[in-house]
């Protein structure tokens, strides 16, 4: 039986693992010759009718075609326990503090000198969006550069006690910890030292948007860590999160959580043009309303070929995961796949819609598309924990587990005791599988794909007969709620919101009035 990486257990054969995939290649370009044929409506009608008359209904053959794949994968490849032994180092180039400026403007004020640690384009862009307004520059440390992910606590100390920590805190006046919180528990730790002169001096602030213990393997030290930051806050601390999942999770794993602030991402993809605009009257109303001129002239070219169709972003299939988009290929459905650099919200207008599933809590081209007015197309809650458990989405499943659990221990602490163990693992297979009953975790108030003050601005399918029709549909009728125009028109009001939380941080650390 299969058994995966998580479970401690690995593939110790490639040349099997060659073999198995052999005959799933050759079926997969085959399946993409079709596809690529199917570009007209009236074949992808008759495809479509084929399907829904069939025996099954489309659920049942993404159940039967997740088993199929996993029967071709899992056959005749051997494993063998994977010992864990003592961790390397995952430590880096840590001689020197490495910083750098992004997208300085002369105009700006360098006080204070802001580090922001963190290696996630979209987080980069979100806090220019913030301090764009502020008119201050700021400065990136790559942690990608320092350390692979999942920091140690060996580590950790070593940078504290190689002087890491401190040549970085001489240098920032605040440091603000974004997407992958662990790749900075250097600078956390430090903040527990007995030795004050080790201690990191800066204002710090955590910005919670991608699971606060994300690829740590000693958790324990790491959790009591945490719950010691926590039960006594450090004054220059401060914890913020970009979506309502965080603190809920951080209080599952830690048992206590601290003062988190939530702090909605600015939607900020192209910050430049909102800055750098000239300053006419309807400039000034645009901009005040969350829009400018360059995002309108984007708007109005809209490839012809491109406005009928949906797109999604191709995911990235491994050995031991499946792929969503391979469903459909499946349904022979005509959906424009775009690659990792889709040009942001801005290369999705060309579209009718963007087609996503979630393989995350949250992400933030979520938030910049709402921004830009993008419709997006999401699968029912239903719909999707349907596609993990058939492991026809497999990326999606492990933060499903955590949603569940997290809202299970915050709704119903009684059966949460009842079905997890002290290790968070399910003590009833049974039980976990059926959620829904008898006591139901209402996971979907944790994930802002399906939060109520967004339901106006995406789009749902429960079925793939339901996104068959959201297909056909054509372009002039497809956006019924109007989200092109409501959605920044919304999302104005939530930038509003999130620059003055930015502000009373700041005032708070005593740097702005």
């Amino acid at each position: 039986m299969h058994r995966s990486r998580r479970n401690g257990y690995r593939s110790v054969s490639s040349i099997q693992k060659k073999r198995q995939w052999s005959g799933m290649d050759s079926d997969r370009r085959m399946k993409r010759k079709i596809t690529r044929r199917i570009r007209g409506k009236r074949t992808f009608l008759a495809v479509r009718h084929q399907i829904s008359i069939g025996t099954y209904s489309s659920e049942t053959a993404a159940l039967w075609w997740g088993f199929f794949k996993n029967f071709v994968r899992t056959r005749d490849v051997s494993f063998t326990p994977q010992n864990a032994g003592l961790r390397p180092s995952k430590l880096k180039n840590h001689s020197v503090v490495v910083l750098e400026p992004f997208k300085n403007d002369p105009a700006f004020s360098n006080h204070p000198r802001i580090t922001y640690f963190n290696g996630h384009r979209g987080c980069n862009e979100n806090l220019r969006g913030v301090l764009a307004r502020l008119k201050i520059n700021f400065n990136v440390l790559d942690p990608r550069k320092l350390t692979d992910y999942g920091m140690l606590d060996k580590d950790a100390r070593t940078l504290i006690d190689s002087g890491w920590v401190k040549a970085l805190c001489q240098v920032s006046d605040v440091i603000i910890i974004a997407d992958t919180v662990p790749d900075a528990r250097a600078i956390l730790l430090s903040l527990l030292e007995k030795d004050e002169s080790k201690r990191c001096r800066s204002s710090i602030i955590v910005e919670m948007t991608n699971r606060f213990d994300w690829m740590v393997g000693d958790s324990v030290p790491y959790y009591n860590m945490l719950r010691k930051l926590t039960t006594v806050p450090p004054k220059n601390l401060f914890w913020t999160a970009n979506n309502p999942f965080e603190a809920a999770f951080f209080e599952n794993r830690v048992g206590i959580v601290p003062n988190v602030t939530l702090l909605r991402s600015m939607g900020a993809w192209d910050v430049d043009s909102q800055v750098k605009i000239q300053k006419t009257l309807m400039s000034r109303f645009l901009e005040a309303t969350g829009l400018n001129w360059q995002e309108l002239r984007w708007r109005k070219q809209i490839d012809e070929e491109s406005k009928e169709s949906l797109c999604t972003i191709e995911d990235i299939e491994t050995k031991e995961r499946s792929k969503v988009g391979d469903l459909f290929d499946f349904f022979c459905m005509p959906i424009v796949p775009l690659s990792k650099r889709y040009g942001g919200p801005v290369g999705l207008l060309k579209f009718k819609g963007f087609l996503h599933v979630p393989y995350q809590a949250s992400v933030m081209k979520f938030y910049e598309n709402v921004a830009m007015g993008v419709p997006q197309i999401i699968p029912t809650p239903r719909l999707l924990r349907a596609l993990g458990k058939t492991n026809n989405h497999h990326l999606f499943m492990t933060w499903l587990d955590k949603l569940e659990e997290a809202s299970l221990f915050l709704h119903n602490p009684f059966w949460h005791k009842r079905v997890y163990n002290s290790n968070h693992s399910p003590k009833d297979r049974t039980d976990w599988d059926n959620i829904d009953a008898p006591y139901y975790a209402t996971w979907t108030e944790l994930a802002d794909f399906y939060r109520k003050e967004f339901e106006p601005f995406v789009y749902q399918f429960d079925s793939f007969e339901e996104l068959a029709e959201l297909i056909q549909r054509p372009a002039d009728i497809f956006d019924w709620k109007n989200v092109r125009v409501e959605g920044p028109k919304y999302y104005a009001k939530v930038r509003r919101q999130s620059l003055n939380t930015w502000k009373n941080l700041f005032r708070e650390m005593g740097y702005i009035k």
